[in-house]
């Protein structure tokens, strides 16, 4: 029996992403399950009650209690306990980011991304592949609690968050944001930005007054002369669905994958038909739609399917590490292409939403 540490400390509590205290939530509360997996769920810290600790991003590190943060970080750098770690945005615009999540990779023992056939391309993260495990973004379970009815729900379609050239199609909707049809919604801000309220669960409840939403994903961005092809396929997508709006989003191989389909799940749109799709549907199909897109997500892509694929990763994890200790190859003489610098501290705030 693994007894797996969750933190839940005032950071998450106050990120502006709601997946991000929903997810260790959602562990806490799954336990029972998660001992099917022989994973004890431990929510207080004792440092000699816990064989792992679970960190969305590195937050773990973070809490109030400066006592608590230097025997966590001990734990952790001393490899006393196990480290799975979740973490979504790879990109990073200086060396100082992208030495952050070197340094924070080699310390974890799993890391769960959502963009993780993005991750396995990066040669700055190659001897970290082994490590890494997809865990796809997933709609919180708050949104299917918050249920308008279709019919009464405003006949407009959401655009919300930023709309730069990071995300072409939102972009390209956005510059024609006059027409009757979309209702805009800015982006909540990060920490420390808050230009609306709308941000956590008040974000689902503002999505469920709509008929409709555009999803989309990220695609490319630049700064200090860096660019990254992301391909991200955003968190957004699966709210949309699981508030029950009509989506409008951006089909991907990614979407393919997890089962979505087109007319079925969702309305497929790019930059140069959307105004044709916004029109080109039934009342009748527009509520058939909307209620498998959220039917699919609940069943297939909640907080519940998503912890019970980390309580499985862990197990197998733990399973297979167990078979390695019998005959494990020496690799001290393998140089990685990568080297982590020490002495760089964590980051652990994400961006792209």
């Amino acid at each position: 029996m693994i007894n797996l540490y969750v933190p839940i400390n005032e950071k998450l509590k106050k990120h502006y992403s709601y997946p991000s205290l929903d997810l260790p939530e959602g562990l806490i509360r799954y336990s029972i399950e998660g001992k099917n997996y022989n994973i004890n769920i431990v929510s207080s810290f004792s440092e000699d009650k816990i064989d792992a600790i679970f960190s969305m991003w590195g937050a773990a590190i973070e809490g109030n209690d400066e006592e608590y943060n230097r025997k966590i970080n001990g734990l952790i750098i001393d490899k006393k306990v196990k480290l799975f770690t979740f973490w979504d945005d790879i990109h990073w615009w200086d060396n100082v980011g992208l030495q952050s999540r070197l340094q924070w990779f080699n310390l974890a023992d799993l890391i769960f991304f959502p963009y993780y056939k993005r991750f396995i391309q990066y040669r700055e993260y190659s001897q970290f592949v082994e490590k890494a495990r997809w865990l796809p973004w997933w709609a919180p379970e708050c949104c299917f609690s918050n249920d308008i009815p279709y019919h009464i729900r405003e006949p407009k379609i959401a655009l919300t968050g930023n709309c730069t050239s990071i995300y072409p199609l939102r972009k390209k909707i956005w510059e024609n944001r006059a027409h009757k049809m979309i209702e805009y919604l800015e982006h909540p801000g990060y920490e420390g930005e808050k230009p609306h309220e709308y941000h956590g669960k008040k974000f689902y409840d503002y999505l469920v007054q709509y008929k409709g939403a555009i999803g989309g994903n990220a695609i490319t961005t630049t700064r200090n002369g860096i660019t990254h092809e992301l391909d991200y396929t955003l968190k957004k997508n699966f709210e949309i669905l699981g508030c029950g709006c009509l989506g409008f989003l951006e089909k991907s191989e990614e979407l393919d994958d997890l089962g979505f389909r087109e007319n079925q799940h969702y309305i497929s749109i790019n930059s140069e038909n959307w105004r044709e799709k916004f029109h080109n549907f039934s009342a009748a199909m527009a509520l058939k739609v909307s209620n498998a897109g959220r039917t699919f997500v609940a069943e297939n892509h909640s907080t519940k399917n998503r912890c019970l694929k980390i309580f499985e990763q862990i197990k197998n994890w733990h399973e297979q590490s167990e078979i390695e200790k019998i005959k494990k190859p020496d690799l001290s003489s393998v140089e990685p292409e990568y080297k982590v610098e020490e002495t760089v501290p964590f980051t652990t705030t994400t961006g792209v939403k």
